[in-house]
């Protein structure tokens, strides 16, 4: 009778904290959203302080959106809450990115969105990343309840913002995100096979090899990246192959993009420092196929430190092409600077600086697999014989370019 009279009152207890803890999340944690700023902005981020609970801490505290997990607390189920209030009369959507690696979303109790399978528990939890963009309930007060678990990733939470905005607006950035992203795939495995079949049945040389198994790679990193719109649209693939055709698609671009920018300008790299490259990415390649992803996922500023020297000394390949004028320079130079432009915007924009452009991001690489394209067909013309000269110039080179 007494065990049974504890568990009534032990029940009794949680559900009154349950509902203290609702109470608060609904009277600390509000966000007014004024129609002006709505009909000028159109899009507005929830950046601002939402309440966290944390069950298996017994810990209840404000954090400001977007937010990472501590380092050492990076796995488990977290919960979110915010009231946002506005008098927008028209319908209002919100703009969910992926997240670390699950995640549950109820608007005024009513599940609206979920990527994934949350739970406190791995055994129960299955990551995915679904960016999506869903519509809002058309009320004057929205509470949100936001559940995020993360089991298989080294980090937790959420990195960009979560917005929400006019409906039509935010239906149609997602829409032109999604076109210009099939718009670049379509494109590069166009150019990859067109290449291939163009110089099939003639000497295939290294540069059109590497150019097109380059443009093949990166398709595949933009369908398996920020979108995810591949495994979007083929539900079926694991969140595990996911990230690991991600991680392994950014290593083998880097690569070939290294020894595509040897094969069309020999006299101006270093075949020592390019293997030294090659070798440190097939480290890595051997770590991400080897490793659990919470584990190879904890290394990415590694990663990118590598990608980001991999790409000055792409750079300065192009700036010694251009110092001793090779046929069709110019045309790498403004890849390889529109190529740092891309990755320095991905890069900022992965550590939040400012908001990340899908469709800028994508019609920026297709400009530079384009002027690649550009400067290949230069270096595999006739005129390019007598216009790569090397370093030093002898008297019969000298005469042989006169003549």
């Amino acid at each position: 009778m007494h065990l049974l009279i504890s568990r009534i009152a032990t029940v009794a207890i949680l559900l009154i904290l349950v509902l203290i803890q609702n109470s608060i999340a609904q009277s600390e944690t509000s966000f007014f959203i004024s129609s002006q700023e709505i009909e000028h902005a159109k899009q507005i981020k929830l950046n601002t302080e939402w309440l966290e609970t944390n069950a298996s801490k017994g810990r209840t505290k404000s954090v400001t959106f977007p937010y990472v997990w501590e380092a050492d607390e990076s796995q488990g189920l977290r919960t979110y809450y915010l009231t946002v209030s506005t008098n927008y009369a028209k319908p209002l959507g919100i703009e969910l990115p992926d997240m670390y690696t699950s995640f549950r979303l109820f608007v005024n109790n009513k599940l609206l969105a979920q990527s994934g399978r949350v739970s406190e528990f791995e055994i129960n939890a299955a990551p995915e990343w679904k960016p999506q963009t869903v519509a809002l309930p058309l009320e004057k007060e929205l509470n949100l309840k936001l559940e995020i678990s993360n089991h298989h990733h080294a980090k937790g939470g959420v990195k960009n913002p979560i917005i929400i905005g006019d409906w039509d607006f935010l239906k149609s950035k997602q829409v032109k995100a999604e076109i210009a992203t099939w718009l670049l795939i379509t494109v590069l495995i166009v150019m990859g096979l067109g290449i291939n079949v163009y110089f099939w049945w003639s000497d295939m040389p290294a540069s059109a090899l590497y150019f097109s198994f380059l443009c093949l790679v990166w398709a595949t990193r933009v369908g398996f990246s920020e979108l995810y719109i591949i495994p979007s649209f083929f539900g079926e693939i694991t969140w595990t192959w996911v990230i690991h055709i991600e991680y392994l698609s950014l290593f083998l671009a880097i690569a070939l993009g290294l020894k595509f920018m040897q094969s069309i300008y020999p006299l101006d790299s270093q075949n020592t420092i390019i293997w030294v490259f090659v070798a440190v990415i097939a480290a890595f390649v051997a770590s991400v196929s080897i490793l659990k992803p919470v584990y190879f996922t904890s290394w990415l500023n590694l990663y990118l430190s590598v990608a980001a020297l991999s790409l000055v000394y792409m750079i300065y390949i192009v700036a010694r092409a251009v110092a001793f004028a090779r046929y069709g320079a110019t045309y790498s130079v403004f890849a390889v600077l529109a190529g740092l432009g891309a990755f320095s915007y991905n890069l900022m924009a992965y550590q939040g600086l400012f908001d990340f452009n899908p469709f800028m991001y994508n019609i920026s690489y297709l400009i530079i697999f384009v002027l690649l394209a550009f400067a290949m067909f230069y270096q595999r013309s006739k005129r390019a014989d007598y216009r790569n000269a090397p370093d030093v110039l002898t008297f019969d080179d000298y005469y042989k370019v006169e003549k």
